[in-house]
């Protein structure tokens, strides 16, 4: 189960999995990645014109990036950054400084397994789902990814773009981020662990 499937009891919007290979974001940079992620889109629902995109974590990133080339209906991102500086530090310095490059894929999994409960308790209240979703990355995709976050460029966004973040979010913290709606107590992973009211909210967004 991903977190879409989980917040769809509760939503009045629909689920698609687009899939990916970790070819596809081979040396890509997060906008090139957007190009082919929109061409996804396309393929799979063929009105991405009019496609409100909902998305969390890197999927909002390059939703970001796309809205610089297509203008959907609305750009709502839950949980994420809009742009460079709403990273962490620890992500911004290591453009300049690329540890990350000192640890292969393999290791990045392993860590990201022992140190999530750390940064997130919260995925606690959804511990399998969380366990498995780790287990299922391809750890070359996974090092890929990290290294387009790290070295992502994008500085401004659109105004329109609708940020929904949580006020205990560890991973990206909300004293960096410029947001719309603010969840009490809502962690990184609050699409899950509080999948009815983000979905009720969802819903509120996308009927408007």
């Amino acid at each position: 189960m991903c977190f879409w499937q989980k917040v769809l009891p509760h939503a009045l919007f629909s689920f698609r999995s687009l899939g990916h290979s970790p070819k596809d974001v081979y040396s890509m940079a997060m906008f090139q990645f957007s190009w082919l992620f929109f061409l996804l889109l396309w393929h799979s629902l063929l009105t991405a014109d009019t496609l409100p995109p909902v998305g969390a974590s890197l999927v909002v990133m390059l939703a970001t990036e796309m809205r610089a080339f297509f203008r959907p209906e609305k750009v709502i991102i839950i949980a994420s950054a809009k742009a460079r500086q709403e990273l962490p530090g620890r992500y911004r310095f290591q453009k300049k400084l690329p540890l990350y490059r000192l640890f292969p894929g393999k290791i990045s999994k392993w860590g990201a397994l022992r140190l999530q409960p750390i940064f997130e308790p919260d995925r606690n209240k959804e511990k399998e789902i969380f366990v498995q979703m780790l287990k299922d990355k391809d750890p070359r995709f996974l090092q890929r990814t990290i290294k387009m976050i790290i070295q992502w460029e994008r500085t401004t966004y659109h105004e329109e773009i609708i940020h929904i973040h949580g006020e205990k979010d560890h991973t990206i913290p909300i004293k960096n981020v410029d947001y719309d709606y603010r969840i009490e107590k809502g962690s990184h992973v609050m699409t899950l662990t509080r999948a009815a009211e983000i979905s009720r909210l969802l819903n509120t967004l996308l009927e408007d």
